[in-house]
């Protein structure tokens, strides 16, 4: 068996190895930057939308207000519920909500519209 000579071995791929190792610094480097720009950027959106949320909140006050107390407490405890739920049960009460919107819609909708519907 030939003999082989490890420190020779360790010099030829200690040059590669370097430059391996500064890719990799290199490239996390760039990656902690953009993830800086991305968060920037989407601060700056959640900025913008806040008097679009503001608007959001107060019609949903309203409309709050104009439910019967008995809607409202359910509306509550339903919202608390959900929120304790874990995320493969939260994601379908929302679909279980949706599916229940639409079906209000269907029933209170004007014959015009429930013309519309399947």
């Amino acid at each position: 068996m030939a003999d082989v000579n490890f420190a020779r071995a360790a010099k030829v791929f200690q040059d590669p190895a370097f430059v391996a190792i500064g890719f990799g610094v290199l490239g996390f480097q760039r990656a902690q930057v953009c993830r800086h720009a991305v968060k920037r950027r989407m601060e700056g959106l959640a900025d913008d939308l806040a008097p679009w949320r503001q608007m959001a909140g107060d019609a949903a006050g309203g409309i709050a207000a104009m439910l019967p107390p008995e809607a409202a407490e359910l509306a509550k405890a339903t919202g608390s519920l959900i929120a304790t739920l874990p995320d493969e049960a939260r994601e379908l009460a929302r679909e279980a909500v949706a599916m229940g919107r639409f079906a209000y819609q269907m029933v209170w909708a004007p014959v015009a519209k429930r013309a519309a519907y399947p």
